[in-house]
């Protein structure tokens, strides 16, 4: 028993030298294991073997185990025993195993897709359950596919160089990038990403969020916009149309009533004097008056017309 050994156990050599198994550095609950392990290793040898062991202050180690029989005339005298502290690495896989399980159970549960894809190759390693409901495949398809599989052809040029500007860091953030599902069907999804190494390989780690409702809704208020504007830009049109229309009709008015005003005055006038004159007999009289009042309905008439009274009615007629 080597200073090493006793460093390792907490006992000296004075405290073993002679001692049998089952040894104090065995736990309780291991003891049978360890005695079947010891005939083993005596009979056989070990290689690499791990055990957990107690030192003297009954803290428990690891340790890896390789030992070797020594025979002498085909008879077994000893055996030779290497113990390696294991412990702090042991500590450290244990540590490395949460986290991954803690990670793969944050990306299972995520509401996001999520989809890891090797840097070099463009080849997913890794899809979430949500990416694969988005996309319509198994984990298993995704993984037998590249990056170039799951966006339209006509797009694939602006994807790629998208997932390149988000591998190199020129963005975070791509929007509006289309995908293709497994039934052919195109969605547009939002892609947040980040560089990460696993399993030795530069890998992007794409965040996927389902943009397609959105993208319609702005496409279509888009649309309505644009309409809008039409409508607005013939309403306008109409609106010169009418006024020009109506500066055409006053202007008729005015010129027809202006033609007509001068004569009709006239005929009154001389409807006056010839009622005033003694030559008239009561039957031309009577002539001369019917004709006197339809000269002041003419005269009524053109008058409105001037004034814009038939106009007015026009419009609260249409209202």
């Amino acid at each position: 028993m080597n200073p090493a050994m006793e460093k390792l156990t907490g006992f000296s050599s004075a405290e073993l030298v002679g001692k049998k198994a089952p040894y104090p550095w065995w736990t309780e609950e291991t003891t049978r294991k360890n005695c079947m392990a010891l005939e083993e290793a005596m009979r056989k040898g070990a290689t690499k073997l791990e055990a957990i062991f107690q030192r003297k202050n009954g803290e428990r180690f690891r340790v890896e185990i390789t030992s070797t029989p020594v025979r002498s005339n085909d008879e077994f005298r000893y055996y030779l025993s290497n113990w390696v502290d294991i412990t702090e690495r042991k500590r450290a896989e244990e540590a490395l195993k949460e986290s991954k399980e803690r990670y793969e159970t944050l990306f299972k549960s995520a509401g996001e897709g999520i989809l890891i894809a090797d840097i070099e190759t463009k080849k997913v390693e890794y899809a979430n359950p949500a990416i694969c409901k988005m996309l319509g495949y198994s984990v298993e398809e995704l993984k037998r596919m590249g990056v170039s599989d799951i966006h339209p052809k006509d797009e694939l040029k602006h994807a790629i160089s998208e997932f390149e500007a988000l591998t190199r860091g020129e963005k975070t953030l791509s929007s509006d990038i289309p995908c293709l599902r497994k039934d052919g069907t195109i969605i547009y999804a939002d892609i947040d990403s980040t560089k990460a190494l696993i399993d030795g390989r530069e890998c992007n780690l794409g965040f996927f969020r389902d943009a397609t409702e959105r993208k319609r809704a702005v496409e279509e208020s888009k649309h309505l916009t644009l309409s809008l504007r039409e409508h607005v830009k013939e309403l306008e049109e109409s609106q010169k149309k009418i006024a020009e229309a109506y500066r055409l009709r006053e202007h008729f008015l005015k010129e027809t009533s202006h033609r007509i005003i001068t004569p009709v005055a006239i005929i009154g006038g001389n409807s006056e004097l010839l009622l005033e004159s003694s030559n008239l007999d009561e039957d031309q009289k009577e002539r001369i008056r019917i004709i006197r009042e339809k000269n002041e309905e003419i005269q009524k008439l053109v008058k409105d017309a001037l004034a814009g009274k038939y106009l007015k009615e026009e419009e609260e007629g249409d209202e």
